[in-house]
């Protein structure tokens, strides 16, 4: 029975995904408009995947959402975004001392685990998770900058 029960929120969860795919389907290049999947999905739940459920909500995946919400466009502001972030961070980890290797190193393990959570929920515009996305890529760039500031002098 508990099985049975927690079926419920898997199908709830496939229908969010498949209504954002929808949005971004019916809106490629633009979207519907950032953090606006959750008050679209009502109709595209209804109307376009024809399913009857009192549950409907944002997408519940960050890639889905950012595609749905703000079209290619926005997606690919997402992907250099974070591109740019790891990338500075791998590029910290590579210039740093092995003793000083820890810190790049918690910013792109902490970045891998906002996105593995990312896929089940959306915390990409979350308040609560935000705060410290920004805390960390703020790390992230400015070890980033400081080592590239470090090589331009020699050091």
């Amino acid at each position: 029975l508990r099985f049975l029960e927690g079926m419920s929120g898997i199908y709830e969860r496939r229908w969010m995904w498949e209504s954002a795919y929808q949005m971004f389907r019916d809106r490629p290049f633009t979207g519907v408009g950032f953090s606006r999947t959750g008050e679209m999905s009502p109709w595209y739940v209804k109307n376009v995947l024809h399913i009857a459920t009192d549950f409907t909500s944002h997408a519940h995946n960050n890639f889905l959402d950012i595609l749905a919400s703000t079209g290619l466009v926005g997606f690919a502001a997402f992907l250099a975004w974070w591109g740019f972030l790891f990338f500075a961070a791998w590029k910290a980890f590579r210039k740093s001392p092995a003793g000083q290797r820890w810190l790049p190193a918690a910013c792109m393990a902490g970045f891998l685990g906002f996105h593995v959570n990312g896929l089940t929920q959306v915390n990409y515009w979350d308040g609560k998770s935000e705060h410290a996305l920004m805390l960390w890529s703020g790390v992230a760039v400015a070890l980033w900058a400081r080592k590239n500031a470090e090589s331009r002098r020699g050091g």
